[in-house]
């Protein structure tokens, strides 16, 4: 993978106006059969190499009262 340096270095400001949370349950799901992909592409099986894959889901929510209250600190990448 590749990765571009955006120049951001840092997010400064009154984080009493911002809020963040949990916006649902984590689900977990376990498979003993499901294919994956490893970091070279090549795909394997679960069963065949005796695994066991699981999954985790989570929504998260981040919400700013005034977005006047932050600014970015930039530099040169």
């Amino acid at each position: 993978s590749t990765s571009v340096d955006s120049g951001l270095r840092a997010i400064g400001g009154d984080y009493s106006q911002a809020a963040y949370g949990v916006g649902m349950e984590i689900s977990i799901k376990l498979s003993r059969e499901a294919p994956y992909i490893d970091e070279d592409g090549a795909e394997h099986s679960a069963f065949q190499e005796n695994l066991v894959l699981l999954l985790a889901e989570a929504y998260y929510g981040f919400v700013l009262g005034d977005a006047e209250a932050f600014v970015k600190f930039t530099g040169t990448p």
